[in-house]
């Protein structure tokens, strides 16, 4: 089971990464790069929260309680905002 969490975060990432200097309706600068680091950090926030905390039973609950979290979705949030507003 651990190697297909393995996987998939991998294969995630990489994605993503990929999406962020590729895709045709994002600024042409690829500044979007600049979120990787966030999306990163969230994905292995959520897998230590569910691993090794133990605490994987609702991701709602995972969202609406970790502080750690939820300050790398809104950092996300207000760089893309940045990016694709005022730069």
């Amino acid at each position: 089971m651990v190697y297909h969490i393995a996987v998939v975060t991998t294969g995630t990432i990489i994605t993503y990464a990929f999406y962020t200097f590729s895709a045709s309706h994002l600024p042409a600068n690829h500044l979007m790069m600049l979120t990787i680091p966030f999306v990163i950090y969230g994905i292995f926030r959520y897998l230590y929260v569910i691993h090794a905390q133990g605490n994987g039973g609702a991701p709602d609950e995972v969202l609406l309680t970790d502080r750690p979290l939820q300050i790398s979705i809104a950092l996300f949030g207000l760089t893309v905002i940045a990016i694709l507003y005022w730069l």
